[in-house]
């Protein structure tokens, strides 16, 4: 005789295979957050195994990223003037606002740091050394992310604004220049490269991202995954052990482990 099936939350008959709910909210509710922590726990496996195949110890500490599989593929001419007309009307507004004497008063001219202690933002020569090694670390964990975050550059124009063409004429005339619209405008679309990561962020190359840091965006200089904000939460808790962490970048569509990433093995190939 073959059992007869039972909610495993509160044990009242149901049809359908073992281990399934009962029509009940509240059991529903829990089989689908056990079916996520079940997910997530076969992902660390994986993801622990990635970490030793790649010589890192199972014991020191280590976490995951997202990973971007995205290829490569040629840019889209209309996509290009698209961007250039978001540009343009950016840095239209951005020189208009320059010239009004509140906004040339402001001290620094460095409207785009928004103050983040890993955002490698213009202003970040001047960070303290824990902020410095902080950046370097969120740049080797994205380095095997290869930037899954960068998708959504390409909906929204690598995140530009007025803002960050009001920091980039400033750069600009640092140089000594007096950059006009039409001049902002031909220096980002001088960064744009021959491919760009498919539906993503035009800006977004075989290396990652291809505008210097002092032209980006606010958003793409400050804005970290959640996975990295945990991680650095852990750091401002606990301290960040530069030599020792690791990252594994983990596949959200299959969640395979796709590359590994460490802070000792970032740090020798930059000696």
């Amino acid at each position: 005789m073959i059992p007869e099936a039972r909610c495993t939350r509160c044990g009242t008959p149901v049809r359908g295979a073992p281990g399934a709910p009962c029509l009940s909210l509240d059991c529903r509710t829990e089989a689908a957050r056990r079916a996520v922590r079940v997910k997530a726990e076969a992902r660390r496996g994986r993801a622990l195994e990635a970490l030793v195949a790649a010589g890192e110890s199972a014991h020191g500490p280590w976490s995951t990223t997202p990973f971007n599989p995205a290829r490569q593929v040629s840019v889209d001419p209309e996509q290009v003037e698209a961007l250039r007309a978001q540009i343009s009307t950016l840095a239209v507004a951005a020189l208009l606002e320059d010239t009004r004497p509140a906004r040339r008063a402001r001290s620094d001219g460095r409207s785009g740091d928004l103050g983040h202690p890993a955002s490698g933002a213009p202003g970040a020569e001047s960070a303290s050394p824990r902020a410095r090694a902080v950046e370097t670390a969120i740049a080797t964990a994205c380095a095997g992310c290869r930037g899954w975050c960068c998708r959504y550059g390409g909906r929204d124009g690598a995140h530009l604004s007025v803002a960050t063409l009001r920091r980039a004429a400033r750069e600009v005339r640092e140089d000594g220049s007096d950059p006009s619209a039409d001049d902002l405008t031909d220096l980002y679309l001088s960064y744009l490269g021959a491919t760009h990561s498919e539906d993503g962020c035009l800006f977004h190359g075989d290396r990652g991202c291809r505008l210097p840091r002092d032209l980006r965006s606010e958003v793409c200089n400050a804005f970290l995954c959640g996975e990295l904000l945990e991680v650095v939460a852990g750091w401002n808790r606990d301290g960040l052990g530069a030599g020792e962490h690791a990252f594994v970048a983990v596949s959200r569509a299959d969640g395979r482990p796709r590359s590994v990433q460490s802070l000792a093995k970032a740090a020798s190939k930059a000696d």
